[in-house]
């Protein structure tokens, strides 16, 4: 290799984009594993247009991926020892598309998420605030991949920061709104951890951490794009964990799970009303059961006159 790249260090040049890549595959797989989980459990119960979400969404970060694994291989074998190229592709198509999908597969995910705090809140004003910050972040995506385009690397810096800023300012208050109303659990670890998945607040760490790079890293190397790489999926996964947290009653019926109980006390014909009717149980003891029930009976007195039933009841 030249020595092309004896300004700016290899590992914040190429490191940081093949570091990127692996996480964003990393991350792909587990988004195609939740998917496959939506599509089994929930896909049928949900309306038509979450259910276009989300193959829209995986369909945009394949394409995503699959940008960004080709930027990688464009810098690191077609391209070895250009410097304008290294620099995250600066001059290449490549880099505005992956940039483009990875606003777009934000901004599904953004609309997600407050189209589901909508529906546990109701609140107009507020969802209407958060349609209003993921807007503003798409066309700042737009502008951004636009700049990238500009072999010119001054020209990137600025158009990050607002690009950056703007996906922040578009999860944090989405993340913190949904954790606000979202049920109160035991705050263990583990559940800190779902809940801020299932809200987005990874998605918003990821972007205070790229708007930081930007601004700290004067040498204006790849490592604000090891992180841009793999929002898109950040993004999606906090969407689909968020759908596929609910419960929901299984398809059919799994042997090892607990046997159906049937409240007898719909039944007021049936003895011991009170009771619960297993269908794991006996039938011989709820026949028996019913046979001494039948037993305790009182007896009709046959002999007796019919005028001491004339009070009677009658069902």
């Amino acid at each position: 290799m030249s020595d092309s790249l004896s300004t700016i260090s290899r590992d914040k040049m190429l490191g940081a984009l093949l570091i990127g890549t692996y996480a964003n595959s990393f991350l792909y797989i587990l988004e195609v594993v939740e998917v496959i989980k939506y599509f089994r459990r929930h896909a049928r119960l949900d309306v038509w247009i979450l259910r276009v979400a989300v193959i829209l969404a995986l369909i945009v970060d394949t394409l995503d991926t699959a940008a960004s694994n080709g930027l990688v291989y464009l810098g690191t074998i077609t391209h070895w020892g250009d410097t304008a190229f290294s620099i995250a592709g600066s001059g290449s198509v490549i880099v505005p598309v992956f940039v483009g999908l990875t606003g777009v597969s934000a901004a599904i995910s953004r609309l997600s998420l407050a189209y589901h705090y909508w529906k546990i809140t109701t609140r107009r004003v507020a969802t209407l605030i958060f349609f209003a910050t993921i807007l503003f972040a798409l066309v700042s995506t737009g502008l951004f991949a636009v700049a990238t385009a500009d072999p010119s690397r001054t020209a990137l810096r600025v158009p990050g920061i607002i690009w950056s800023a703007s996906s922040l300012g578009a999860n944090a208050p989405l993340a913190l709104a949904l954790f606000l109303a979202a049920p109160p659990t035991t705050y263990s670890f583990a559940s800190l951890c779902t809940v801020t998945l299932q809200t987005g607040g990874a998605g918003a760490a990821f972007a205070l951490g790229t708007l930081l790079l930007f601004l700290l890293d004067k040498d204006q190397s790849n490592l604000p794009f090891a992180l841009i790489i793999c929002l898109g999926r950040v993004y999606t996964h906090a969407m689909l964990r968020t759908l596929n947290a609910r419960t929901s009653p299984p398809s059919t019926f799994d042997v090892e799970s607990p046997a159906p109980t049937v409240p007898l006390a719909r039944y007021p014909f049936m003895p011991f009303a009170s009771s619960n009717l297993n269908a794991n149980s006996d039938p011989r003891a709820s026949v028996a059961s019913s046979s001494a029930w039948l037993d305790r009976r009182p007896k009709l007195n046959i002999s007796a006159p019919m005028s001491m039933y004339a009070g009677a009841t009658k069902y």
